[in-house]
C-alpha cells in the first residue's frame, strides 16, 4: 500500500532556448507531501497544497513553512495573487 506521496504528479518539459535548457515542472503535491528536483533554470508550476500567510492564507501549514525555506534559501522567485491565493 503506498502513501500520500506515492500520489504526487509531475510533468517536467525541457525547453531549449539561446543555447541554454529551462526545465518546466507541472507538479500537483498532494497534502504532506514534497516534491523539489530543480536545476539553474527551472521553473515551478502547481498545486503544492502549501498554505502561507505570504501568498494569502491565514496560517502556515507544514508544506507552507518548506516552500518559505526553500525560496529564503535560492535565488527563486514566487510568483502569485495574493487577493486570490487558491488559484
Amino acid at each position: 500500500m503506498g502513501t500520500d506521496c506515492d500520489k504526487c504528479e509531475v510533468v517536467h518539459l525541457d525547453v531549449w532556448e539561446s543555447g541554454g535548457v529551462f526545465k518546466i515542472l507541472a507538479i500537483y503535491s498532494p497534502p504532506d507531501c514534497s516534491y523539489i528536483n530543480h536545476c539553474k533554470h527551472t521553473i515551478f508550476i502547481g498545486d503544492f497544497n502549501a498554505q502561507s500567510p505570504v501568498w494569502g492564507y491565514f496560517v502556515t501549514n507544514e508544506a507552507g513553512g518548506r516552500v518559505q525555506v526553500f525560496l529564503s534559501s535560492s535565488t527563486f522567485e514566487l510568483v502569485c495573487n495574493k487577493e486570490n491565493h487558491h488559484t
